[in-house]
């Protein structure tokens, strides 16, 4: 695996923005001798909103996970957003078991 994650913190703000993480990573999955390599990519954001609601924003391209944006509200745990579009594995593995 290769790539960056970096991390910005905004601890002294009330409301907005509060962690930002943008993370870039190359990864490969290998099983006998074939390779399949995908990317992770894209930005986690904690903000709290004006009404004390701490939300947690994913966006970008989870592997094997999904692609688009997921909102969690970090209180209770309910998930506020869900992403559209769901990775399919089956390319992946049949690239991997040829």
């Amino acid at each position: 695996m290769t790539g960056h994650v970096t991390v910005l913190t905004y601890a002294d703000r009330a409301v907005g923005p509060q962690d930002l993480v943008s993370i870039h990573e190359n990864l490969q999955a290998t099983a006998g001798g074939n390779v399949v390599r995908f990317n992770n990519v894209g930005i986690d954001l904690v903000r709290i909103e004006p009404d004390g609601t701490a939300i947690l924003m994913i966006v970008g391209i989870a592997p094997f996970r999904f692609t688009g944006v997921q909102k969690i509200d970090l209180t209770t745990g309910e998930v506020i957003l869900e992403p559209q579009h769901s990775l399919d594995t089956t390319r992946a593995c049949s690239l991997l078991t040829r």
